[in-house]
């Protein structure tokens, strides 16, 4: 196996010995290293997009008196409203939204 191997090689060799040699077709420049880094390019210019969702107007509203108030949050905590601890687990925070949201709808919040 080792003799067959040897073999091929010193005739691969014998063969690249005879073939003619080989002209450089170009010359390659050094490569210069700029002491100083150049500036990156400018970023393209920007380009407005107006948005998708329209802008809502503010909708003028009355001004609760303190017994609305006092009545709204009496009927909200009736409700009995998860509370939330706080935590780094965003699947908690997100179910607290969720059945606070759906107080506001039993409560027929705006």
């Amino acid at each position: 196996m080792i003799e067959r191997l040897w073999e091929s090689i010193t005739d691969i060799w014998t063969r690249l010995d005879h073939q003619a040699p080989v002209q450089p077709t170009a010359v390659v420049s050094p490569i210069v290293v700029e002491a100083v880094p150049r500036a990156p390019p400018p970023p393209p210019p920007r380009v407005e997009v107006p948005p998708i969702v329209p802008i809502l107007l503010a909708v003028p509203t009355q001004l609760a008196s303190a017994e609305e108030f006092t009545t709204l949050v009496e009927r909200f905590l009736r409700l009995q409203p998860p509370t939330y601890s706080g935590g780094p687990n965003p699947d908690t925070t997100e179910h607290w939204v969720h059945e606070i949201e759906r107080v506001f709808v039993t409560m027929r919040c705006p």
